[in-house]
């Protein structure tokens, strides 16, 4: 028993010692706390701001004063958190409702409730939101204008950054409002503060540069490779900047996962490049947002491209059913799969129907094949004059014009128009080496470059072919019509793919007898 026990005073001894070692447990030491999340909301960053709310909601209940200071700084975390939510897509509305319940235990309830006033009118940034619910967003700021101009007008002189980055965002927001003060002079009263000078960086193109040297002295502002990726997707035509947006973009997602908004910018300026990898992306967004008409068309296009006409048909219709919003660039690709289906009747439906708010080439020369093959001619023929005279640079309208010319025995209009049609395809073969070389040259991911080489060289054995082809049929055309002589140069062309040689041959020794 002794011997037990003496075990058990000395373990008991060791717990006692250990507690009187340290003091006992420590109160928390609630000023220090106050300083670190005070810091946060200086430094401004968006996961910053999120552990700034963490930590004043951790902080014991005090009473006033302490009390009424420790909820005014809790309500300017959230109103922060809350507008850095807006901007990048995600749902502001749990925090604005917290601030809104602390707006009056706060030291200045008037002021709060004006700045939490704003901060809910504020538009969130639209990309990952369905477009009815962004532009909801828009009338809601511009019903309010006359007294954002009120407000406006005495931006000069409110210098709490708080109130300045409310202002920068009104600004920022809707730039075609009228009357609205530049956005460097609104900034002003408050430009020394870091979160101040990140809102006036993304308030648009010609703040690029003021972004770039922000996010490079303020690393934590992992969110500055979304605004920066936006910048550069203006320049989405030129492969450097496009690889540049979507590898910032791709930073951003990683850093922020949840911002939707983020993904869908991702997913655009991936599907130039590869639609593979971004249906994934696009599927996300609309599992999560169903109502996201631009995702849904994104999905659409990349089921398009990777030849799934029935699951393209199925996204695209969700984009007609919702209505309003890119329909007729959906009613343009559906009418695409259903022509690639053989549901021509159907496929003719949705063209005339996108031609009512569409005016491009494109939906022209859609229209015009899909008349030709229902064997529609004089529906055809204007359709795709009409398409050649939008664009004289798009090969299918001359090819698909030249065909009904044929069928038609217009014999001379047919051969111009298919010789006008191989020197088009044989740009695009130029095009196409030109594109690969520079893939070959800017991009970075093995991948990427092997998958935009593969498309290249697809495009170029297409256009081989269908230039062969328009040369063969041209000379044809010009043989029916009665000037043979016209026909020599083209047949020669023609005689140098494997496919038309044949053909080609027996025409031209048919034109030199």
């Amino acid at each position: 028993m002794t011997r037990e026990t003496g075990a058990g005073v000395v373990g008991t001894a060791i717990v006692v010692l250990l507690l009187t070692a340290c003091g006992g447990p420590r109160r928390p030491n609630l000023a220090a706390q106050r300083q670190v999340a005070d810091g946060l909301i200086a430094e401004g960053c968006y996961r910053c701001l999120d552990e700034a709310v963490t930590r004043y909601v951790g902080l014991p209940p005090a009473r006033d004063p302490v009390g009424r200071a420790n909820d005014t700084l809790l309500f300017r975390a959230l109103v922060f958190l809350a507008l850095r939510e807006k901007e990048l897509g995600l749902d502001a509305s749990q925090h604005l409702r917290q601030a809104s319940l602390l707006a009056s235990r706060t030291t200045a309830p008037a002021v709060a409730q004006e700045q939490l006033r704003w901060a809910e009118v504020l538009p969130a940034t639209a990309s990952g939101l369905p477009r009815d619910v962004a532009e909801a967003e828009r009338l809601r700021l511009n019903a309010v204008r006359a007294d954002l101009e009120r407000r406006l007008a005495g931006a000069a002189a409110m210098t709490d950054p708080l109130d300045v980055y409310l202002n920068v965002s009104l600004v920022c927001a809707d730039p075609s409002l009228p009357r609205l003060p530049q956005p460097d002079a609104v900034a002003a009263p408050a430009a020394g503060h870091p979160i101040v000078q990140w809102r006036l960086a993304i308030c648009g193109r010609s703040h690029e540069d003021a972004l770039r040297a922000f996010a490079a002295a303020h690393p934590r502002y992992v969110e500055a490779d979304y605004w920066l990726g936006r910048y550069r997707t203006a320049f989405i035509g030129d492969p450097r900047a496009r690889r540049e947006a979507r590898d910032q973009l791709r930073a951003a997602h990683t850093a922020i996962p949840e911002s939707l908004a983020i993904v869908n910018d991702l997913a655009g300026v991936t599907r130039v490049t590869s639609p593979r990898d971004a249906l994934p992306l696009y599927e996300r967004i609309t599992r999560l947002q169903p109502r996201h008409n631009d995702a849904w068309l994104g999905q659409g296009i990349c089921l398009t491209y990777l030849e799934r006409p029935r699951e393209a048909i199925d996204a695209l219709s969700h984009v007609v059913d919702l209505g309003r919003w890119v329909v007729g660039d959906a009613l343009y690709w559906r009418a695409w799969n259903r022509h690639a289906l053989g549901e021509l009747d159907a496929a003719w439906a949705d063209a005339e129907r996108a031609r009512t708010t569409l005016y491009n080439d494109n939906v022209y020369v859609l229209s015009g094949r899909i008349a030709y093959d229902r064997q529609a001619l004089d529906t055809a023929r204007p359709l795709l004059e009409k398409a050649r005279g939008l664009n004289p640079a798009n090969c299918s309208a001359a090819w698909f014009l030249g065909l009904v010319h044929s069928a038609q025995e217009r014999w001379l209009a047919g051969g111009e128009t298919f010789e006008a049609a191989e020197r088009c395809y044989r740009a695009e073969i130029d095009q196409a080496r030109a594109d690969a070389l520079t893939a070959a040259a800017t991009e970075v991911e093995e991948a990427v470059r092997v998958e935009r080489q593969a498309q290249a060289d697809a495009s170029i054995r297409t256009a081989e072919r269908q230039a062969a082809l328009s040369a063969y049929n041209a000379a044809f055309n010009y043989v029916r019509g009665g000037e043979p002589a016209r026909s020599r140069p083209l047949l020669d062309r023609a005689v140098q793919h494997a496919e038309v040689s044949d053909r080609a041959r027996e025409l031209r020794a048919f034109v030199d007898r």
